[in-house]
């Protein structure tokens, strides 16, 4: 709960012998803990902090505030019960400052299959938190970032979803950034209307929209390290470059 919290997070960010801290979940909260963080501590002593779905709000306001070293992937909760080998190694290299293997993206829009590329620091996450939960001072700019989406757990519908990312474009997300990443998109209606109203999106913006970079709800999730810069070949291969921090083998 937030009294707990409140005890926990006068210690954690700023402990010395803490180099990772492991969301235990998503689901609900993220949103009423923003105003709980002490982000000059934060800013001193910079953690790595590592989590999703509604935990998309706390990482994307360490962007905003330019504190910590946000990292998206996979809680505790999900490693425990559905992610896959791959996603666990992925994540422990993420973490370790590694060098990972390059992932195949499609081009969604015709800016994409004009075969440019792109290339930015990522940011972004669940949809819904992002646009709903994240509020304008912990929101960050988007200028020359790649945005990574998805959205899962349920309870939404196709119709929804267009609606979030119309509030993001409301607030120049897509006008701004230099490209976008769709990942994975569940439970949001059938496959055909998830599609559909997914390429209808990427067709209305004009910055190159790719699919298929294994993150989210899906037992396959890889993370995405928002310190290392997002690379989009013309071909349409994603790596990242090197991490904002000396790799070390065993985190702590």
């Amino acid at each position: 709960d937030l009294k707990n919290f409140r005890q926990l997070g006068s210690r954690t960010p700023g402990h010395p012998e803490v180099d990772v801290i492991l969301a235990a979940r998503g689901g609900l909260g993220g949103e009423q803990v923003l105003p709980l963080l002490d982000w000059e501590k934060m800013r001193s002593n910079p953690k790595r902090f590592v989590g999703f779905s509604n935990m998309t709000c706390i990482l994307n306001a360490m962007l905003a505030h330019g504190v910590a070293h946000p990292i998206a992937g996979p809680n505790l909760g999900s490693l425990e019960r559905v992610t896959t080998l791959d996603s666990i190694v992925r994540l422990g290299q993420t973490v370790a400052g590694a060098t990972l293997d390059p992932v195949c993206l499609r081009p969604v829009n015709m800016a994409a299959k004009r075969g440019t590329g792109c290339r930015g620091k990522p940011m972004g996450g669940h949809v819904l938190a992002l646009s709903r939960k994240t509020p304008d001072p912990h929101f960050p700019d988007s200028t020359g970032r790649i945005v990574f989406l998805e959205i899962g757990g349920g309870g939404c519908s196709a119709n929804d979803v267009r609606i979030w990312l119309g509030d993001l474009e409301k607030r120049g997300v897509f006008a701004k950034c230099a490209g976008v990443v769709l990942c994975d998109f569940l439970e949001c209606g059938t496959p055909e209307e998830t599609q559909a109203m997914l390429q209808g999106f990427a067709d209305d913006v004009e910055t190159p929209v790719y699919a298929g970079y294994p993150f989210g709800h899906a037992p396959r999730s890889y993370a995405i390290d928002f310190g290392r810069e997002a690379i989009v070949s013309p071909e349409g291969e994603l790596t990242f470059g090197p991490p904002p921090f000396r790799e070390r083998s065993e985190p702590r």
